[in-house]
């Protein structure tokens, strides 16, 4: 049961993982083991969380690679190069006959990037079920997802702790 959380700040962007990974026999959990970090960091500007399977995540990992490589973060605005790594990933899925469950929500994997494209700052949640992208702005600034994902309150109270002050239920509305 995976949880990520992803805040995009004034200065970053903050995302947060469990360290428990699930392993599966197709759509039904089997075993929790430590896992391995959820959150990487490429390139020092791009920061990536991924709930699901493990082998998604490294081909995920491997798009993210190929995008930065191919100077997609340095010469798309973020809607394009997000649409982009999202068709590569769905694509090399595809080829490779990866299942996909509908009758449980689609492809069960989703992920958090956070990058500096522009000089903006970038959040972005890839949603579990078809791994579309949707951008955090204005009042919609955070993100939680995973199997064990979190309430607004608690995020709320997760922001609070850390030293975030103001924060009011209708800025966490969406």
């Amino acid at each position: 049961m995976t949880v990520l959380v992803g805040v995009k700040c004034t200065d970053g962007i903050v995302t947060g993982a469990d360290s428990v990974a699930t392993s599966a026999a197709g759509a039904t959990p089997i075993m929790q083991i430590e896992s391995y970090d959820k959150i990487k960091i490429f390139a020092s500007n791009i920061i990536v969380a991924a709930t699901g399977a493990v082998g998604y995540t490294q081909r995920l990992h491997l798009q993210i690679e190929a995008a930065i490589k191919g100077s997609v973060f340095k010469n798309h605005k973020h809607d394009r190069l997000t649409q982009h790594v999202a068709s590569k990933f769905l694509a090399d899925l595809q080829s490779s006959l990866a299942p996909n469950f509908p009758q449980f929500g689609g492809i069960g994997f989703g992920a958090l990037l956070g990058a500096v494209v522009d000089d903006d700052l970038c959040l972005v949640e890839f949603a579990t079920n078809n791994f579309q992208p949707e951008y955090k702005e204005k009042k919609c600034f955070f993100t939680s997802m995973g199997s064990a994902q979190v309430s607004r309150w608690q995020i709320r109270f997760l922001l609070l702790s850390a030293g975030f002050s103001g924060i009011t239920y209708s800025q966490m509305s969406r």
